[in-house]
């Protein structure tokens, strides 16, 4: 009996010893396998944010692993929820500003986005036309001016005054305004007649294949919107300069960073060519009629 006893008490023993040895192995082999998951994570699980991310396997990503070649999105990651932060304070902080709420209020499919200088708001069709509002602020968040402007594939362009685009909003569409096809209208104070004329360097003229001045060819009349102003809308700096150099009657715009304007009135009728800097191809004309 007392054997008997003896041989349970030490297959007992056994037995739980082994549980513990198990138990051990699989705390051990787990707590490893969550490790070099939390390792591998960037390599299994990439940004969602990333444009263009590269999909690994998990072999792929052990190898990286084994050879601590792992991409590591760490920085990345933080200067997204950086920007994401910051996003979220720049919307919040113009909610309550009359264009923005006007905006919403006429466009409910609104969307918005945020850059480093300006909270963009946007609604229409890729197919018809659209309207874009800019509110630009200073590094310390302060708001500067705004810009609203309609477009059709930056083909029919034109610009509303700043103090009119509550009134825009609320009693006006995002239409072609009569406008012919490739010429841009500029709406201010509902009068063509009395506001000077603008041309847009608009996102991406850059590009090959995309719009560099709109419009290209704009006509003035002496007395009536003989003040031509150019709107640097794109990401980079530009630069407008008079293809007979100094001895025109306005020479250069100097360079234009993004947001920068730069204003030249005309005071002889004619036809004064002129050409981007640094990029001659963009070429652009004003005709300048007799009152």
């Amino acid at each position: 009996m007392q054997m008997e006893m003896y041989w349970r008490i030490c297959l007992l023993k056994m037995k739980t010893r082994l549980l513990i040895i198990i138990a051990t192995i699989g705390i051990i082999v787990s707590g490893s396998t969550i490790y070099i998951y939390d390792q591998m994570y960037d390599c299994l699980n990439h940004p969602i944010w990333m444009k263009h991310p590269r999909n690994y396997g998990i072999d792929d990503c052990l190898q990286m692993y084994y050879y601590q070649t792992l991409p590591d999105y760490t920085q990345a990651r933080e200067n997204y929820a950086k920007e994401q932060a910051h996003r979220e304070k720049m919307i919040e902080l113009f909610s309550d500003t009359p264009e923005v709420v006007a905006f919403y209020t006429k466009h409910d499919d609104a969307n918005v986005s945020v850059r480093d200088d300006h909270v963009s708001y946007f609604a229409g069709k890729e197919s018809g036309f659209q309207s874009r509002m800019n509110l630009y602020y200073t590094i310390d968040n302060e708001l500067t001016h705004m810009i609203f402007y309609c477009f059709n594939e930056k083909s029919v362009q034109y610009e509303v005054a700043q103090e009119d685009i509550t009134h825009y909003l609320e009693n006006k569409d995002c239409t072609s305004n009569n406008s012919t096809e490739n010429q841009s209208k500029i709406v201010s104070k509902w009068d063509f007649r009395k506001e000077p004329s603008y041309v847009i360097i608009p996102l991406g003229s850059i590009l090959e294949g995309n719009p560099y001045l709109i419009p290209e060819v704009i006509t003035v009349v002496l007395g009536i919107n003989n003040t031509v102003t150019w709107i640097n809308q794109d990401d980079t700096a530009h630069g407008i300069a008079s293809d007979k150099g100094g001895d025109d009657s306005w020479g250069s715009t100097g360079v234009l960073h993004p947001g920068d304007s730069f204003s030249v009135t005309f005071y002889s009728p004619g036809i004064y060519e002129y050409h981007g800097q640094p990029h001659p191809w963009e070429t652009g004309k004003v005709i300048v009629l007799e009152k």
